[in-house]
């Protein structure tokens, strides 16, 4: 069964339904996984966690979060993420199971997950519109 990791950004704060929700819940669904991990940073965590809530019918989880104010720093995301995805595939997730959705969250977020992806053997990626 697929494992979806899926990064969490900020959408824009006047419409997030639109442009957060809304393409998160459709990328979701069209996976079909069996485990989804939401990685949010800080400030965004507030939307893992409503996504969590209101979509009960997903096996959602929110990973831990970044620290904060690294959202934006590229080494910090890559060695946050990297070292998450590494223990994700340590407890037994082998890394041809595991697909990461980049829609949204940071640019830098999106850039330095899917180099830590890569590092870790995850050759499968989502990019839903």
């Amino acid at each position: 069964m697929t494992t979806l990791l899926v990064t969490v950004g900020m959408g824009a704060n006047v419409d997030p339904q639109n442009t957060l929700y809304t393409p998160l819940e459709r990328s979701m669904r069209q996976a079909q996984a069996g485990t989804i991990w939401l990685l949010p940073s800080s400030e965004s965590r507030r939307h893992a966690e409503h996504l969590q809530s209101a979509l009960p019918d997903l096996p959602i989880q929110v990973a831990p979060m970044l620290p904060p104010d690294s959202e934006e720093d590229p080494d910090k995301c890559f060695h946050f993420f990297e070292a998450w995805i590494r223990q994700l595939i340590e407890s037994g997730v082998h890394p041809s199971g595991i697909v990461l959705d980049y829609t949204r969250g940071t640019k830098t977020m999106s850039a330095a997950a899917l180099m830590a992806a890569l590092s870790n053997g995850v050759d499968r990626f989502a990019y839903v519109s």
